[in-house]
């Protein structure tokens, strides 16, 4: 008869990361090239979250937006925003980084839609990319292309709402 032996907590937690970075690294292969490094994160912590965006391609926006975003933290760290408009635009995006565990650079999985102003409508799938947390908030940055072949060159630093 076969032994059964209890995984320890960090065993299964490592378990677990490895199952969703090989997700991770499926999404890369559809999604996004890696990006170089991250954007710089918004100076000041309001109370009030806010976004700082920077996008060359597929078209040029650039801005700040005092917005609600939502961070959560514990094994995986999210920061989601939802239609936040940014000098004629409309951006959502959420920001998962699994194996969370403090401030600090993670690979992330990176979802985004942008809806330009005469109503074109970008996804921007892109993941892991390399993302900076903060006790505050975070910031990402994405060169590449959509599985589609539209290319993305972009930048997004938030600030959480507390």
């Amino acid at each position: 008869m076969a032994r059964h032996r209890r995984r320890s907590s960090t065993t299964l937690a490592a378990a677990r990361a490895v199952g969703v970075f090989t997700a991770v690294g499926m999404t890369a292969a559809v999604g996004l090239a890696p990006a170089a490094e991250a954007a710089t994160a918004p100076a000041a912590d309001t109370g009030t979250g806010s976004v700082t965006v920077s996008i060359v391609e597929p078209v040029a926006v650039s801005g700040t937006a005092v917005t609600t975003v939502t961070c959560t933290t514990g094994h995986v760290y999210q920061a989601s925003v939802t239609s936040v408009p940014v000098n004629g635009d409309v951006l959502s995006f959420t920001v998962r980084a699994p194996g969370y565990h403090g401030p600090g650079n993670y690979p992330a999985v990176v979802t985004a839609q942008l809806t330009e102003s005469d109503g074109t409508v970008v996804t921007l799938p892109a993941g892991p990319v390399p993302t900076t947390i903060t006790a505050t908030g975070g910031s990402t940055t994405i060169d590449g292309q959509t599985p589609n072949g539209i290319p993305v060159d972009a930048s997004v630093a938030w600030v959480c709402t507390t």
